[in-house]
């Protein structure tokens, strides 16, 4: 993800329900024992989302990025629970772990929410990692778990993700319902190469038709426009 805590800061304004006055949630660190993995960490509320912190940090905040994500789900009306993957990556892998190896052999822990309750399929799974490479990260995380959560976020090919990118892209989803099937591809600069994240609904793998959003700047307002 690109380094800039300005980025986060503003990353903030761009969430539609950003949920930062209620009241702090409860934070659990689990322990998950396995290569690439530096943190993990239980968030609960009014509602529950698990991130998962790959490598070194590099100048951004993850847990700042991942305390942002779980205030938008809390004000989600649709999203039960979601899973936060976040780090520094190559498109279908983060700090050099294949993202769907990972997800295969530590389904269990995902999928129960580090042990929170019995395993059922997830939700809403959202990567936050660079894809500067052409990979399909949406299609590592259906082969890593099995199938498609009806919600999701991923970077878009031979692009960087940021966290004003990745927070549009789950804003973006958060209160849109698993049915019709919806995809966005949340823009923050219209050049090669800049930070592009996709947020999908859709079940079983449903896509629907691609609509592009680009990040306006107006003096010290920003907004999210669909083309």
């Amino acid at each position: 993800m690109m380094k800039s805590m300005r980025t986060i800061l503003m990353a903030c304004l761009l969430c539609v329900q950003c949920g930062l006055t209620a009241a702090e949630p409860t934070l659990t660190p689990l322990i998950l024992k396995v290569p690439g993995v530096t943190k993990a960490e239980r968030i609960s509320g009014t509602k529950t989302s698990l991130w998962v912190h790959f490598g070194e940090q590099g100048g951004i905040d993850f847990s700042a990025v991942a305390h942002l994500l779980h205030a938008e789900l809390e004000g989600s009306t649709v999203i039960p629970e979601a899973v936060f993957l976040i780090g520094h990556g190559g498109g279908v892998t983060i700090a050099g772990t294949a993202i769907d190896q990972h997800l295969r052999v530590n389904k269990a822990f995902y999928e129960t929410l580090g042990g929170l309750r019995k395993a059922k399929p997830l939700a809403c799974v959202v990567i936050a990692s660079c894809s500067p490479g052409a990979p399909d990260q949406m299609q590592a995380m259906r082969n890593g778990l099995g199938y498609y959560p009806t919600w999701r976020v991923g970077t878009w090919s031979r692009s960087l993700a940021s966290p004003q990118s990745v927070l549009g892209a789950f804003a973006g989803i958060a209160n849109r319902p698993a049915k019709p099937a919806w995809r966005g591809l949340f823009l923050t600069a219209r050049a090669d190469g800049s930070p592009a994240s996709l947020g999908e609904v859709g079940i079983d793998g449903e896509r629907g038709n691609l609509t592009y959003i680009d990040l306006i700047r107006d003096g010290n307002n920003v907004t999210w426009k669909p083309r």
